[in-house]
């Protein structure tokens, strides 16, 4: 790539690994959170390009570190850091967004709006790491008429005594993660997970597959119900890829300190805790790629009140 095409993606002329040695030495307090987080993407299958790891376009380094340092500049829009995040063909990125949004401009024509065109409920994604009051949120959610579908209760259900995923579970691991009565022994599992860093790939390429399912049958359910959001409770909506999947994305965030506590008082040792914290994406990484977060930095109160400000602003985006 000449210096007029670098110029022209927002490289500046500079190659990338000089404009991220850059970045990295004006805001060094975030030299350490990306090399961790690259580390851990770099361990994923969809990050390895043989041969060589290609650098994330520059200019998104340079919005992150600097939107993390309260700058005003803006960040791009969320569906354009998705696709960089999901480190494929980025130095594409930009022209496919553009050319998304020109299509989709001219497929609607003048005059419809998006509440016309919907045939189906407007989609929530709803996420956070462990621990962050997710939940809470979502009840509270749920309690003002949001429709909301459970990822981990459709997890319990994919893996029920007797059912085809919890058969398979029991050939990969064997017959120490389960229970005398028959069930999954999630302690032991949680464990194994802990201990293993590759028996994760193997429990989610058995497990998601059912929960995709399970998750159609409730988007179905809810659309006869005449729901008009949906909100999908999914831990891990972005560690799984399902980041496209949804017209919105909010994520609820709150200080690892915190959650760490709230997963000892669960009954996890601080290991536990901190394991089960760290093996998640960096909240950082996943509010920027958020349309929407909610702060839990307070009381039960304080984060019911943020809930109810964003299920506001939910409303006014599915009508528009």
């Amino acid at each position: 790539m000449d210096t007029e095409e670098r110029k022209r993606r927002g490289g500046g002329g500079l190659p990338a690994a000089a404009r991220l040695a850059r970045v990295v030495l004006r805001h060094p307090a975030l030299a350490w959170p990306l090399l961790r987080a690259g580390w851990r993407f770099r361990r994923r299958d969809w990050f390895r390009r043989p041969p060589f790891l290609p650098l994330p376009p520059p200019n998104y380094l340079e919005w992150r570190l600097e939107t993390a340092y309260g700058s005003t500049r803006a960040l791009p829009e969320p569906t354009e850091l998705r696709r960089y995040l999901r480190w494929t063909d980025w130095m594409q990125a930009d022209e496919r967004v553009g050319e998304g949004a020109r299509a989709s401009s001219a497929a609607s024509g003048p005059g419809t709006s998006a509440a016309e065109k919907r045939s189906t409920p407007y989609s929530v994604g709803l996420t956070g790491n462990a621990a962050s009051g997710k939940t809470t949120v979502a009840n509270s959610w749920r309690a003002l008429g949001a429709y909301v579908v459970d990822a981990d209760e459709l997890a319990r259900r994919a893996v029920a005594p007797g059912s085809p995923a919890l058969g398979k579970i029991r050939e990969t691991f064997g017959d120490d993660v389960i229970a005398g009565d028959g069930s999954l022994d999630r302690v032991a599992m949680r464990r194994r997970i802990l201990e293993d860093p590759g028996a994760r790939a193997r429990l989610e390429s058995i497990v998601h597959p059912e929960v995709a399912r399970l998750r159609r049958e409730e988007e179905l359910r809810a659309e006869r119900a005449g729901a008009k959001v949906v909100v999908h409770d999914i831990p891990l909506l972005f560690e799984v890829g399902l980041e496209d999947e949804f017209d919105v994305i909010v994520f609820v965030d709150s200080p690892r300190d915190a959650r760490v506590e709230r997963l000892m008082a669960r009954g996890l040792e601080r290991w536990e805790a901190e394991a089960l914290s760290d093996a998640q994406w960096p909240p950082e990484v996943k509010r920027a790629a958020s349309d929407l977060v909610v702060d839990n930095t307070g009381s039960i109160a304080e984060l019911e009140s943020r809930a109810a400000e964003t299920w506001r602003e939910i409303l006014r985006r599915a009508r528009t």
